[in-house]
């Protein structure tokens, strides 16, 4: 990883290379840590959208910590889902 991108990169992203690398886990797929952390952390980014996508779509919200939905104010826009994959996939990495 070059200088600048180690420096950009989040708290949490760190610590998790140093797991995935304190855990040998890089060798199984012969991926440098620091690629997998970033995908990791990739993912808990699109898992978070995703439930974020699906309470608007059935007009529930949560907070965190909160056990049970409660129905969301109406959104000013419905969810527009013919180009869904469009708006919700984007390149962020």
């Amino acid at each position: 990883m070059d200088q600048n991108q180690n420096q950009n990169q989040s708290p949490f992203l760190k610590e998790l290379e140093q797991l995935i690398n304190r855990h040998s886990q890089e060798n199984q797929s012969n991926t440098p840590d620091f690629i997998l952390a970033k995908a990791v952390g990739g993912f808990l980014d699109t898992l978070n959208e995703t439930i974020r996508a699906r309470e608007k779509w059935y007009g529930v919200e949560h907070q965190p910590g909160q056990l049970t939905a409660k129905p969301a104010a109406p959104a000013d826009e419905p969810l527009d889902d013919t180009n869904f994959e469009d708006t919700f996939f984007d390149e962020r990495y």
